[in-house]
């Protein structure tokens, strides 16, 4: 069985994934990276040259992949919960959890960023308004995890720490 991190950017997925993996002497997996490392790009680029659609076919190439082996922490893009292909994936061996946070949190964190990182934020897309509008669009998807943690206050360490109560009562 996989914990497979999911929620918008800034979210937390990738540093309390590696905590969590850690702490259960786990592998962790960024979806995001193996993407980058396989076609040898940073997401942006991938955007910028080969297009959201291309990245999308990837991304749920990868997914498929890397949900097939157990034992794995993995932390997704933002926008992969929102195909249907990925949800299959996830369920198959994964328990779901989304690390939810409010517009205003996320705003600040992925302020911290460096520029352009975030392709769906460049440039003037870089607003409180467009978080919150990614947010809401991405919701109903989010909403189908097996546990939803409110991530807004918590550190890193304390966000792990309830993952890891689920994942012990589930029996991971």
């Amino acid at each position: 069985m996989n914990i497979i991190l999911i929620g918008m950017m800034g979210s937390g997925k990738s540093a309390i994934g590696r905590l969590i993996a850690d702490k259960l002497g786990m592998e962790f997996v960024d979806t995001d990276s193996v993407i980058e490392k396989c076609e040898n790009a940073a997401i942006s680029a991938i955007f910028d040259v080969k297009g959201e659609s291309y990245f999308r076919d990837i991304e749920k190439k990868t997914i498929r992949e890397i949900t097939q082996k157990d034992g794995r922490i993995i932390a997704t893009g933002g926008g992969a919960p929102c195909f249907d292909e990925n949800w299959d994936s996830f369920r198959k061996n994964g328990l779901v959890v989304w690390l939810r946070a409010k517009p205003d949190v996320l705003y600040a964190r992925i302020s911290n960023a460096p520029a352009g990182t975030r392709p769906l934020l460049k440039g003037n897309l870089f607003t409180l308004e467009r978080i919150t509008d990614m947010l809401g669009k991405r919701e109903t998807f989010y909403g189908r995890a097996h546990f939803i943690i409110e991530t807004d206050g918590l550190t890193e360490n304390e966000t792990a720490e309830k993952i890891l109560c689920f994942a012990a009562k589930r029996k991971i």
